[in-house]
């Protein structure tokens, strides 16, 4: 997934400490080569971790996997979906970003499964 893709979709999520969903901005390191990075809010800079190897962390969090596809899609309502990328905007939550796999819409899902990670 490219940095242009996530940033965009972040859009749809307000700052945890600002409020604003003013967006977030992700800084292209190409030093950075295990898929962690971190988001910027537009509007106070504060930053969250932000994930994007979900090929390791499925391999690690077995429970996601069957959790991501026993999901139901808001837009089809059909059960089934892959999990793009996910933030952590807070020790109390994450927040999961996931396509159909049957109408190839995207939509998030937040969760307390990283909370006591």
């Amino acid at each position: 997934m490219d940095f242009d893709s996530v940033e965009q979709r972040l859009q749809d999520m307000t700052c945890p400490v600002c409020k604003n969903s003013a967006g977030f901005v992700i800084p292209r390191d190409p030093r950075i080569t295990d898929g962690e990075y971190k988001a910027f809010c537009k509007g106070c800079r504060y930053s969250m971790p932000i994930h994007m190897d979900i090929e390791n962390y499925l391999r690690n969090q077995p429970d996601v996997t069957f959790w991501v596809k026993g999901m139901r899609c808001p837009h089809c309502l059909k059960t089934g979906g892959t999990l793009d990328f996910w933030v952590q905007p807070s020790v109390r939550y994450a927040l999961y970003f996931i396509t159909c796999t049957s109408c190839r819409q995207t939509f998030s899902e937040t969760s307390a499964l990283e909370a006591y990670e």
